[in-house]
Formats: C-alpha cells, sequence, structure tokens
C-alpha cells in the first residue's frame, strides 16, 4: 500500500458523512452509528497523475473509495499490453470485488489526475454489513451490476469491429465522466494510449479512427479536450 501523503492531512475534512452528502454513495442509507464506525479507523491517500494506487496481486486492506479525481482499473495482457477494465469517480469504490472475496487484486488501480482515496478498515466494514440486512442486500446487487458491466464490456470487445469499440469507448467514458457546461466537451483528458487500452485497439488505430469521426462531424478536438457532437451517432456506430 502507498504510503500516506503529507498532504492527506490538509484533506481530512472529508468524511463519509460529507461525501454521501455531496453526491449518491452505496453507504447512503446508513445511520450516524453505522458512519461512526466506519469513520473510527479510516485512512485517507493523497495520489499524483500517473500514481498507482494499488497494485495487482497484492490484497485489499479495507473498503477503498475514490472520494476526489479520477482513476482507471487496468490489465496487463500478453506482451505487456494494457487493457483498461473500467474507469472510476467520484465517489465510486475500487477493488470492491476483491475485498468482498478476500482475494488478491486481480488488476491494478492508477490515478488519471491528482486523487485522493479513503480508505475504510475491513473489520469495520464487515461488522456494520453484518448488523444490517438492508446493507448488505444493497451491498450483494452493487457488487453483482458490477460483474454483469464488466462482464458486458469483454464481450463487446470481442465481438464489435474497431469503429463499435471506440465508439462505445467513448460514449463510457461520457456516461462515467459528463460533459462541461458546453455539453459536448468531455470532462476529463484521455490519452489516445489509454482510449486504445479501453478500446483493445493500437493507437495508431484509435487516432485513424478520431480523425475518421473528426472528419464526419461526429466528434471535434481542442487542444487535448475531445468534444461530442453527435452522441446518437456515436451509439448507432456503436450498435
Amino acid at each position: 500500500m502507498p504510503q500516506e501523503s503529507k498532504y492527506c492531512h490538509a484533506r481530512k475534512e472529508t468524511n463519509c458523512v460529507t461525501c454521501i452528502k455531496k453526491r449518491f454513495s452505496l453507504l447512503d442509507g446508513l445511520n450516524k452509528q453505522e458512519l461512526a464506525i466506519l469513520e473510527e479507523n479510516r485512512t485517507h491517500l493523497l495520489f499524483s497523475k500517473g500514481e498507482t494506487i494499488y497494485k495487482e496481486g497484492a490484497r485489499p486492506m479495507g473498503l477503498m473509495c475514490l472520494s476526489m479525481g479520477k482513476a482507471k482499473i487496468v490489465k496487463n495482457g500478453p506482451r505487456f499490453k494494457e487493457q483498461i477494465i473500467a474507469l472510476k469517480k467520484p465517489v465510486d469504490f475500487i477493488g470492491f470485488s476483491e475485498l468482498m472475496t478476500n482475494e488478491p487484486f486481480i488488476a491494478s488501480s492508477i490515478a488519471i489526475e491528482e486523487s485522493s482515496v479513503c480508505i475504510i478498515d475491513r473489520d469495520d466494514f464487515f461488522t456494520v454489513m453484518k448488523s444490517n440486512a438492508d446493507f448488505f442486500i444493497k451491498v450483494t446487487r452493487f457488487l453483482s451490476a458490477e460483474i454483469h458491466h464488466t462482464a458486458n464490456r469483454m464481450v463487446s470487445l470481442t465481438q464489435k469491429n474497431m469503429q463499435a469499440r471506440l465508439a462505445e469507448a467513448l460514449l463510457y467514458i461520457e456516461d462515467i465522466y459528463g460533459t462541461k457546461a458546453d455539453k459536448k466537451t468531455l470532462d476529463v483528458v484521455i490519452k489516445r494510449a489509454d482510449m486504445a487500452a479501453l478500446a483493445n485497439m493500437t493507437t495508431a488505430n484509435v487516432i485513424r479512427t478520431l480523425s475518421d469521426f473528426k472528419n464526419r462531424g461526429i466528434i471535434d478536438t481542442v487542444n487535448k479536450e475531445l468534444q461530442i457532437l453527435k452522441p446518437e451517432e456515436l451509439a448507432r456506430i456503436s450498435g
């Protein structure tokens, strides 16, 4: 587990309660006593862009919540080719299935931008879950939905052509991170290499396909930012 950054204490005002008040969270619905249990031994880490949050093969020490920033879940395939399994945003949980199954991480998590992660003590989390049947059911449904979504993505990556895969990847990025105030510029800067890892393509093919989409007026690029001009056309292409 990475060492705690010297900046973490400056951000210590962030806690489970304030996160729930800001946005939807799996922990929404827990009472004050249950949240206090989760808060008691919680730690808070800050990661720089490109830094590894957790590494494949390590074991989870607790429930990890991305409280700020953006992250990718990656796995290295043959010849060290990187495959992005999922993208994460606040207040998503990362490494959740491994925590629930008590298995080592099957992939790594890397910060796409400066990010902070809250780690709720494993025993505290299971104490609350065992004492709250509704929360247990909610956690089970959450885990099932996460597995179902990952399975569907993997099927798409093996059955669709390159244009369809990239179109789906762009719509997935938009769904996770949204757009800026203009309703078309993605609210994240994604490298072409990451798009390739997300769509199971080479970076060269991503660049060529993006150029084709741009010539057709489906997308546009402004500096490093990408704009989706015709999401309905991307949906049609993705099939």
